[in-house]
């Protein structure tokens, strides 16, 4: 998911991101040699977490990427 996009559903509320479905989706990445195969379950939460934080820190940096844009002609 793309990080704006995941920020505007933390802006509309924690109910807009369901975390269990995020997890279940890496978990499956644990299995069938993906991406995620001989990580440890704990390993992939806190690696999760971590990477959301980040991002949103980044977005919160960033704040013409939260502006419209201004319309030149009046």
């Amino acid at each position: 998911m793309d990080m704006l996009k995941f920020c505007t559903l933390m802006g509309y509320g924690a109910d807009g991101v369901c975390p269990y479905l995020a997890f279940e989706a890496l978990f499956s990445m644990q299995h069938n040699n993906g991406p995620l195969a001989g990580r440890d379950r704990t390993a992939i939460v806190d690696a999760y977490i971590k990477s959301i934080d980040v991002g949103i820190l980044k977005v919160r940096e960033e704040p013409h990427c939260c502006r419209g844009r201004v319309r030149e002609n009046h």
